[in-house]
Parts: structure tokens; C-alpha cells; sequence
């Protein structure tokens, strides 16, 4: 439970990129993001060649999940990605969807390992997760001013992403929640 608590703090604290985006500007935090990025694979690659880049290499292999232990590591890159993609593409709605994600996705998984009931969308994630996944995601969206409507159907939309993710619910999920806020109120 340590391992998925570090692994989702880190995950969280990505909800302050919106912030320091405002404050470093679009261009830094998009050359920022890339940089962390290409360390964090170099890092991978010298992890899985039995080698080590300090502080990296502890770091991430406190927070692999089991299934990773031998793999590369994609979801912090698969994150990453979707953070520099909706950055220079759709920087308003990324100011309010990344944060919703950085929150309701560590919750749902911190609820979802406690969850009893399969979740019928994907049986590798539980209902209770996905439950609060879509409750999280609503709250946050609401509190930043996004159109009740809206946000209910943004987030019955992340949610289903995010339990029936393509390739990686961390790439997938922001990408089609952002979509989601800059086209549904065209419709």
C-alpha cells in the first residue's frame, strides 16, 4: 500500500502543472515536461540493463507496480505526453482537466484496490473505483466553473476512458476529457 501511495502522490502532483504553467509560461513547462520525460526513459533503460541514475532509478522502483518490475514503465511517460499534447494544443481546458485527472485518478485507484464489485466495463478495476473516478472528476470539474451539464457528461465520458483506457488510461483519459470540454459545448 506504501508503494501505491508514493506512486499516487506523485501522480496528484501533477495537478499543480496548470499553476506552474501560468507562472513559468506554455513554452517552459512543455520543454520542462520534455526534458523530466527523456530522463525518466533514460532511466528506465539503464533500470532494465541492471544499472542506475540516481535518485530516478530508487524512485521509480519504489513506485512500480509488480507487473512493471521487469517492464518499462510507460504510464509516467504516457502522462507526460498528454500533459505537453493538451499544454500547446488545448492550454485553457487543460487548466481544468489535467487537475480533475491528477485528483480522481490516484483516488480511484486508492478505492478501487478496497473495491468488492468488478467493474463490468473492464473486470481489472472495480465499480467502486470507477464510481469515484466519476465523482472526483464531476466535484473538481464543478468547483472550476465548468457548466453542470457538461461536467456530468465529461466526466461519465473520462470514466468510461479511464476503465476501458486506449493504450493508457494516463494518455488516453486527458485527452478525451479535454476534447470532450472544448467540442461538446459546440454541439
Amino acid at each position: 500500500m506504501k508503494r501505491v501511495l508514493i506512486r499516487k502522490i506523485i501522480h496528484a502532483s501533477s495537478g499543480l502543472i496548470p499553476f506552474l504553467m501560468d507562472i513559468l509560461g506554455r513554452e517552459v513547462m512543455v520543454v520542462l515536461l520534455a526534458l523530466i520525460s527523456i530522463l525518466f526513459a533514460f532511466s528506465e533503460k539503464l533500470r532494465l540493463e541492471g544499472k542506475t541514475l540516481p535518485l530516478i532509478t530508487w524512485l521509480t522502483i519504489i513506485c512500480l507496480r509488480k507487473e512493471e518490475e521487469n517492464r518499462f514503465a510507460i504510464a509516467p511517460l504516457c502522462l507526460a505526453l498528454a500533459i505537453i499534447i493538451l499544454i500547446i494544443f488545448l492550454p485553457s481546458e487543460a487548466k481544468i482537466i489535467i487537475p480533475a485527472f491528477a485528483i480522481s485518478d490516484p483516488l480511484a485507484e486508492l478505492v478501487g484496490i478496497k473495491g468488492k464489485i468488478m467493474n463490468p466495463i473492464n473486470r481489472q478495476k472495480t465499480l467502486e473505483g470507477s464510481i469515484i473516478f466519476f465523482l472526483s472528476f464531476f466535484l473538481v470539474l464543478a468547483m472550476l466553473n465548468v457548466n453542470v451539464g457538461y461536467a456530468i457528461l465529461i466526466s461519465l465520458l473520462a470514466t468510461v476512458t479511464e476503465a476501458r483506457p486506449i493504450i493508457d488510461d494516463n494518455l488516453s483519459t486527458p485527452i478525451v476529457a479535454c476534447l470532450a470540454l472544448k467540442f461538446l459545448p459546440a454541439l
